[in-house]
């Protein structure tokens, strides 16, 4: 099949999945990396070193800066592929119809997979908001707002925010007085798929956030996104197979990775996982808060932290005077909580 079609077909995928993904580039995402991710890594920049502004003298000038970047490199870990099979029909002879509907279907289930990659990343790098009480209508705005406030502090850009909230949640911001729907905000929102808008962010309904991820706070500016075709999507005859006869499939292969540049530029709403660490003569000894599976733990000692270990009830662990423990509990879906501490007085 001659490239410039694999190359339609492609677009074609790649115009559906833009079309049912929840967490859109440029909106949740950016694609601002350098290299090729076919050829396994690529390089994010990072910068979080604001410019500098001084005054102009006629004279002498301004002073010079030089605010210093740095990249991270990302080896690209997903690598999905398409092979659905066409009985019946030998590559050159499938009707345009269902090819169409092959395409159709790849474009939808590869959106699926990359948000729910996207939404492991975005909660493995989130900074949590640890609640100790339910979310619910009468506070979920004030929530919001707390979310606002960090990223606020953490110098995150007012404009471009974006909260993906899970459909529990989104119960309650739709019930909310302050929540604006996207009807009301113009075309441009509307394309983006946001819902609306609330305490400043544009909101995304995502299925993909589980239970206890109430909901996700950010900008893309530090979430990134590489994406790529290692293979272009094409119909490949099956005839010398060995196995099908008269058959063909529609083909493909996908690489991508997301990628959390900056843990301060996006925060977590949890639900009720925060538990109480209690120490006596040096043993320290967590409690799991509701509907934690697990917790882990670090012990400072001095000036220096320890590694995060995992918690075991069996084989607590032990402490030094003046020494500070903190875990953090998490839930099956590996939802985290905020951070307790305790000092060993």
């Amino acid at each position: 099949m001659a490239v410039s079609t694999q190359a339609r077909y492609s677009a074609l995928v790649d115009a559906k999945l833009r079309h049912d993904i929840v967490q859109k580039n440029g909106y949740v995402w950016n694609n601002k990396y350098e290299g090729d991710p076919k050829a396994g890594a690529v390089k994010i920049p990072v910068r979080d070193t604001e410019v500098t502004v001084t005054s102009y003298n006629k004279q002498s000038g301004a002073t010079k800066s030089y605010a210093s970047g740095s990249f991270i490199t990302l080896t690209i870990s997903k690598d999905k592929a398409v092979n659905e099979i066409i009985d019946g029909f030998e590559a050159d002879a499938v009707p345009d119809n269902i090819v169409a509907d092959r395409l159709d279907s790849a474009g939808y289930s590869l959106a699926m997979q990359i948000n729910e990659d996207g939404t492991a990343e975005l909660l493995d790098k989130a900074t949590v908001i640890g609640q100790t009480s339910a979310t619910s209508k009468s506070n979920i705005y004030d929530r919001l707002v707390d979310a606002k406030t960090k990223l606020t502090k953490n110098k995150v850009p007012a404009t471009g925010r974006f909260a993906l909230v899970n459909p529990d949640t989104m119960n309650l911001v739709l019930k909310s007085s302050e929540f604006t729907a996207a009807s009301s905000l113009g075309d441009e929102v509307k394309q983006s798929g946001a819902v609306g808008r609330i305490a400043g962010f544009l909101v995304f309904e995502d299925a993909t956030l589980p239970d206890h991820a109430n909901f996700i706070c950010g900008h893309p500016n530090w979430c990134c996104r590489v994406e790529e075709w290692q293979k272009d999507v094409h119909v490949q005859d099956l005839g010398g197979s060995g196995t099908y006869i008269g058959a063909s499939a529609v083909q493909g292969r996908k690489i991508y990775d997301h990628l959390v540049t900056k843990s301060a530029a996006v925060v977590m709403d949890s639900g009720v996982l925060n538990g109480s660490v209690a120490i006596a003569s040096h043993t320290a000894t967590i409690t799991l808060g509701t509907n934690a599976t697990g917790a882990k733990y670090r012990i400072k000692h001095g000036d220096t932290w320890g590694d995060w270990t995992a918690y075991d009830s069996t084989n607590k662990p032990t402490t030094q005077a003046n020494d500070t423990i903190e875990f953090y509990s998490f839930d099956a879906d590996g939802v985290r909580s905020g951070i307790v501490s305790q000092v060993d007085a």
